[in-house]
């Protein structure tokens, strides 16, 4: 009988559907490297505050290993009444294809032209088969 069991679930594990990991990242895993697996999807929340001006624009280096998804802000506060206050700019990502590239953000005022962003964020990310 355990023979038996144990075959079952072996067979079970060889069959199963590995499903895809969510790797969410802020600014404190900037510049480590970030391994993830083909299908992953990353999500990279940055905090923010448009009311200043600024916002994370970002630049992806090999975007055939890593397809964006969608972006948005959520505001800290949840009733939509503190005038300025500040939220989170959140980026997705998934896993394509092996192989490697970088996420670089950096956080400027759009229109300010030859001034260098006050903050630049890079994450390093290897996609495994």
């Amino acid at each position: 009988m355990k023979i038996f069991l144990m075959s079952a679930l072996l067979f079970a594990s060889l069959f199963s559907v590995v499903e895809a990991s969510e790797w969410r990242l802020t600014d404190k895993e900037a510049s480590r490297e970030i391994i993830v697996q083909k299908g992953d999807r990353l999500l990279v929340e940055l905090a923010a505050n448009p009311t200043t001006g600024y916002s994370w624009s970002l630049h992806l280096q090999g975007d055939k290993i890593l397809s964006q998804g969608k972006s948005g802000y959520k505001p800290s506060d949840k009733s939509g009444n503190l005038v300025g206050s500040g939220g989170t700019e959140i980026w997705k990502f998934r896993a394509q294809q092996a192989g490697s590239t970088r996420l670089d953000f950096f956080y400027a005022r759009p229109w300010e032209k030859g001034v260098p962003p006050v903050r630049m964020l890079h994450y390093p990310v290897t996609v495994k088969p």
